[in-house]
């Protein structure tokens, strides 16, 4: 058994054009990605080819970490960080949550090997 770890077939999903750099992904049954913008105040939905299909304006500064989860995989959460931030909201070092009408998540794979 041997483990895949070529990185010659890597290549560029989608180009973030906000102030923020991508801090945290989730993926939905129908391979949209949702990344959310560490410094960006925001979460941008990428359609499988990589064009953005919506942003969410997020309330915290430092957006991380977001998963579908809940009944259905159909809430969306995002935790919100402090770290460096010296005038907090009360949305920084939070966990967020909202009703999405897009397609549900998938449970998160915990250990996953690509095996050849």
């Amino acid at each position: 058994m041997q483990v895949n770890n070529s990185l010659h077939k890597q290549r560029v999903y989608a180009e973030t054009e906000g102030q923020g750099a991508p801090g945290g992904s989730c993926v939905n049954e129908m391979g949209y990605l949702w990344n959310a913008e560490w410094g960006g105040n925001r979460v941008v939905h990428y359609r499988p080819d990589g064009t953005t299909d919506a942003i969410l304006t997020s309330t915290g500064i430092q957006s991380t970490c977001p998963t579908l989860a809940g009944e259905g995989f159909a809430s969306f959460y995002c935790a919100t960080a402090f770290v460096g931030l010296t005038a907090l909201s009360e949305y920084d070092g939070a966990l967020l949550k909202a009703e999405s009408d897009v397609s549900p998540g998938l449970p998160e794979n915990r250990f996953a090997a690509n095996i050849v």
